[in-house]
């Protein structure tokens, strides 16, 4: 009785270790893709997303974003933030819309 309990348990012992190789290479190729995820994720989340795609950042002398023409008068020194790099510029003329954006 004894000895068919040991059988049993070593042929079960064999399936699982025979299968652990194919288990190990899907378990590895399923934490691959989510990590490929994540980092899809993340990127698509970061702050320099918006940069790479064209957008800049306009900041005012004084380092506070910009958010509006009307916030920027003749003269003003502003930086801006491109995806590659920063440049810097003299307001010489300002022209605010009357439109008011609207919050989303």
């Amino acid at each position: 009785m004894r000895n068919r309990i040991l059988v049993g348990y070593r042929q079960r012992l064999e399936r699982l270790s025979h299968a652990m190789p194919s288990l190990m290479t899907q378990s590895m190729t399923n934490r691959a893709h989510r990590l490929e995820q994540a980092q899809a994720n993340l990127r698509a989340m970061s702050p320099s997303a918006p940069l790479e795609r064209g957008f800049s950042i306009v900041r005012d002398s004084l380092g506070r974003i910009v958010q509006s023409a009307s916030a920027l008068a003749p003269e003003d020194d502003i930086s801006i933030t491109f995806g590659q790099g920063t440049a810097q510029a003299r307001i010489s003329e300002v022209r605010a819309s009357s439109h008011k954006p609207t919050k989303p």
